[in-house]
């Protein structure tokens, strides 16, 4: 059904009615929370106050699955390094690895995405040790 001056809404409330479609709900109550908390940087990641073309003010602030109220990237940031680091860095080595290998993984690859993901920590997190691990990899030399 259409909804008269859809475009004029926010992106907040253009992603309410998004979730009230039956086909849509289920997917987007999980992930929308998550981009809403980066609502405040528009598409080439410059911080902004309000929208470019409506000039609407932007808020950040949003309920994650899971009820964890944050407000923004700091507060996203520290959700994730607090209380989800070892699942984000897991899930960032997965997809760092997908995009070396050009390829999607397999279950072949999960030995490998544990031990980069080990290194990763053991490494401080830090995402030069990681690419490094990933390029002197068996799998990414012998691509």
């Amino acid at each position: 059904k259409s909804v008269p001056n859809f475009e004029k809404l926010s992106i907040r409330e253009q992603l309410a009615i998004h979730r009230k479609k039956e086909a849509c709900a289920d997917c987007h109550r999980g992930i929308d929370p998550w981009g809403i908390a980066l609502e405040e940087y528009d598409a080439i990641g410059l911080f902004r106050e309000k929208t470019a073309r409506r000039k609407k003010r932007v808020s950040a602030k949003t309920v994650l699955p899971g009820s964890h109220e944050i407000s923004g990237l700091i507060d996203l940031q520290k959700h994730l390094l607090n209380g989800r680091r070892d699942q984000f860095a897991n899930a960032l080595v997965s997809k760092l690895l997908t995009y070396a290998l050009g390829r999607s993984l397999s279950l072949e690859d999960e030995l490998l995405i544990d031990k980069l993901s080990g290194d990763f920590a053991t490494n401080d997190y830090r995402l030069p040790s990681l690419m490094k691990n990933i390029v002197t990899s068996r799998p990414f030399l012998s691509r």
